[in-house]
């Protein structure tokens, strides 16, 4: 035999050893995950929802923004249902339940945070065994990825109204139900920590240096009055604004409001403003051109350069923690 054909017979033998191997190992990794939550679905479901009331299992997208956009579809439902069990990462947990801390019917499943898109169908294995005990206890399970394909058609429009036709709601429903219950008294605590500091006329800054999503400079470096970055991953010029810190963003509310202008880079607050319908005159340099629209007409998007557009698709650190490579070569 050839020299060549046997060191090419070689060759394929190892790609397919190899790819053997990463499909064993992914399947493992599958089944391990399966094996780990589904009791812990069925613990979860056994302890809480032991009654034939009719109740709504909700697998929304899971970002912070996405929440605060659902806000009016959650208590909508939670006035459809006995109970609704919301699922959310762990990360977002402590914000989403103190946002809906005044609702006594809701339930929340935590998952992680790695990779909750991709993995959700082994956090929560929809099999015979969940199915029946879905029925059992009248549950009601719907996931808004189920809607993908519906979702994905909708790319051209606005981002509230893409969501609420995957939940198969009015868009009325995101703004007739949103509701915040707000500590006034600890939003005034912030609002005068910052004003003793820096004046009651400033401009606050939303950015993310930490992962370098970065508003331009073009825009930022116009700005005449005093700086408030509102960002744990920036840092203010001035150390004594890094500790106005509060855990939860809706406590920052009255500091939005008094505002002279907000710029911001396209993430979770916008929403917030955008929901509560805040008259701030708010520009958001959003890299996502075409995707987002907001409702609130003190809103503004900015230009976006091109080079923007492009470090942010291609930042690794948009898409390490949320995304698995692997599914991200999937799309591609």
């Amino acid at each position: 035999m050839n020299k060549h054909i046997i060191i090419l017979f070689y060759i394929i033998f190892l790609i397919i050893y190899i790819l053997y191997k990463l499909y064993e190992n992914y399947i493992n990794k599958t089944n391990n995950i399966i094996n780990h939550y589904k009791p812990k679905l069925i613990n979860f479901i056994n302890s809480n929802l032991n009654n034939q009331s009719n109740k709504l299992f909700l697998c929304p997208l899971f970002e912070l923004g996405d929440n605060i956009i659902i806000n009016g579809a959650i208590r909508y439902y939670c006035q459809k249902y006995n109970t609704v069990i919301l699922v959310c990462k762990k990360i977002y947990y402590d914000q989403i339940s103190y946002m809906y801390q005044d609702l006594h019917n809701i339930l929340f499943y935590v998952i992680p945070d790695m990779y909750a898109n991709q993995y959700l169908e082994y956090y929560i294995k929809i099999d015979d065994d969940i199915d029946n005990l879905f029925k059992m206890y009248n549950i009601k399970y719907y996931n808004i990825f189920y809607n993908f394909i519906e979702y994905n058609n909708l790319l051209n429009v606005d981002y509230v109204l893409r969501t609420y036709n995957a939940l198969n709601l009015d868009i009325n429903i995101a703004y007739k139900y949103f509701k915040i219950v707000r500590d006034h008294q600890r939003e005034n605590e912030l609002y005068q920590q910052l004003i003793s500091i820096i004046g009651n006329k400033y401009v606050i800054i939303i950015d993310d240096e930490k992962r370098n999503f970065l508003i331009n400079k073009k825009y930022t470096d116009q700005i005449t009055l005093p700086i408030f970055k509102l960002n744990a991953n920036s840092n203010n010029l001035n150390p004594k604004l890094n500790l106005i810190k509060d855990p939860y963003v809706f406590n920052y509310c009255k500091i939005l409001e008094n505002a002279s202008e907000i710029f911001s880079i396209d993430t979770s607050i916008p929403w917030l403003i955008d929901m509560m319908n805040m008259k701030t005159k708010t520009y958001i340099y959003n890299t996502r051109q075409g995707l987002i629209k907001y409702n609130n007409k003190n809103i503004n998007l900015l230009p976006v350069k091109n080079k923007d557009i492009i470090n942010n698709v291609s930042n690794i650190n948009n898409y390490s923690i949320k995304y698995p490579y692997d599914t991200i070569l999937s799309y591609m």
